[in-house]
């Protein structure tokens, strides 16, 4: 009895050493694939990390730095910079917008290349109330507003000294001394354009402009985006 008692108990305690390697056995084998696993992501974190990292990165700044390359050399005028940024910063949104589509595996980075997208799009019609307040748009304005001024009174010198009519080609040779003044519609937009005269209606008619260009490119935008869609189906 002693022997088979003696016996029973390494028995029992073979089986328990056995035990014991095959909960470690199977620890280690979990502890190697969280590894594994570990390895893996960190993998994929550092190619994420070299695309994120591309030297598209910020590509925008580039294109400025160009325009004022140009700028500085007299290849482009300086009140012409702002459309350039303009569109420099709605180049970069549109490709950042591909982008985030094609990214949509990454939730993150979609978002964040969408958000990014956002504010260029935010900065570009920035640029646009700078082109249209003090860039080329301020000065074809102002060309375009004296150019106005300058024929209304080609037409009433004409209808004073020739007696024109201002309907007709023809000119009667009797003098006017009270000749017809300008339609009302005119002279409200000549008084909307002229800066000398009243500086704060001319920067609001300039920022009526501006809106006005900024929902009409929108919708050119749209029905464009709109057609590609369509062309692809």
């Amino acid at each position: 009895r002693d022997g088979m008692g003696v016996g029973a108990g390494l028995a029992g305690t073979f089986t328990s050493q056995q035990q014991q390697q095959g909960v470690g056995t199977q620890g280690g084998a979990l502890w190697a694939i969280s590894q594994q696993q570990q390895q893996q992501q960190q993998r994929q974190h550092a190619r994420d990390l070299e695309t994120d990292d591309a030297p598209n990165e910020r590509a925008e700044e580039y294109s400025f730095a160009e325009v004022l390359a140009r700028v500085k050399t007299n290849e482009m005028g300086a009140g012409e910079a702002a459309a350039a940024f303009e569109e420099a910063c709605w180049d970069r949104a549109f490709d950042l917008r591909h982008e985030a589509a094609s990214a949509v595996h990454r939730t993150v980075r979609s978002a964040e290349l969408s958000l990014s997208a956002d504010h260029l799009e935010a900065e570009a019609s920035t640029w646009s109330l700078v082109w249209f307040l003090l860039g080329d748009g301020f000065t074809e304005e102002c060309d375009g507003a004296a150019a106005e001024v300058a024929a209304r009174h080609v037409m009433a010198a004409r209808q004073r000294d020739l007696g024109g009519d201002p309907a007709s080609r023809f000119d009667t040779g009797v003098f006017n001394a009270a000749p017809l003044p300008a339609p009302l519609s005119a002279r409200v937009r000549m008084a909307a354009r002229d800066e000398d005269g009243d500086p704060v209606t001319f920067r609001i008619n300039r920022v009526v402009a501006w809106l006005e260009g900024t929902a009409r490119a929108a919708l050119q935008r749209e029905s464009h985006a709109q057609s590609q869609q369509g062309g692809g189906g």
